[in-house]
């Protein structure tokens, strides 16, 4: 967390849930429990730490927030802290940021738009399409349409079977709504949700583990290099 955020409750003051199946904007997060768990010296004095849990009402999930509050106020009502922002929030769970290290750069871009948008699913559903496409063309699967292209990268072995079908679920979940379907005109939060886990499973079966194995050989040619300078003379 980068700007200071005091706690009140309800909660009111974040940009969106930091849940990836919600990230409703301006969430209403209502106060369920808060604990005690140590207490800390800092330079401005003495602090409690705890634990203080909200519910988002939109989702229902709870959101985890790691909190201190100056020792000589500990002994308050904990309401009356909260009203007065003397409840500090210095970690938050889930941290609602997404780790994109390694994909291509066109794929997270439609990918972190389907995230701001998760509270649409037909939207959600025609970007994570767009994110497979970028990644299929990132592999060399440039020419013909989607269904093609997926049935050619399953041939070539570059898709499973079962990840071929997932990705034909996907492109017919995205085509729905761009072609206003009129027997299922619109995506379900499910389809949504599905679309986005099979675009975080592709990329890392594409690009981020062959990224981190490349980067774990190289490191271990590093360290088995003999020292400069070494050897038997």
């Amino acid at each position: 967390m980068h700007d200071t955020v005091f706690l009140k409750s309800p909660l009111t003051g974040m940009e969106r849930c930091p849940h990836e199946t919600c990230g409703v904007a301006r969430p209403q997060l209502d106060l369920i429990h808060f604990t005690y768990d140590s207490t800390v010296d800092v330079s401005r004095g003495a602090v409690v730490l705890g634990w203080t849990i909200y519910k988002c009402t939109s989702c229902r999930n709870v959101v985890c927030f790691r909190a201190r509050i100056p020792y000589e106020k500990s002994h308050e009502d904990l309401g009356n802290r909260l009203n007065r922002s003397e409840v500090e929030a210095i970690r938050t769970l889930p941290s609602g940021s997404a780790n994109f290290q390694d994909w291509p750069q066109r794929a997270q871009k439609y990918v972190e738009q389907a995230l701001q948008a998760i509270a649409a699913p037909d939207g959600v559903v025609m970007l994570a399409g767009s994110a497979v496409d970028a990644m299929l063309k990132e592999k060399g699967y440039e020419k013909g349409t989607v269904y093609d292209r997926i049935g050619q990268a399953v041939s070539d072995s570059e898709l499973t079977e079962a990840m071929g079908e997932w990705a034909h679920s996907v492109r017919l979940a995205a085509n729905s709504p761009r072609h206003a379907d009129l027997d299922e005109p619109h995506a379900t939060k499910e389809q949504a949700e599905s679309a986005l886990e099979f675009t975080r499973a592709l990329a890392q079966y594409w690009f981020v583990l062959p990224a981190r194995i490349a980067r774990g050989k190289a490191s271990a040619q590093q360290t088995s290099l003999p020292p400069a300078g070494g050897g038997d003379g």
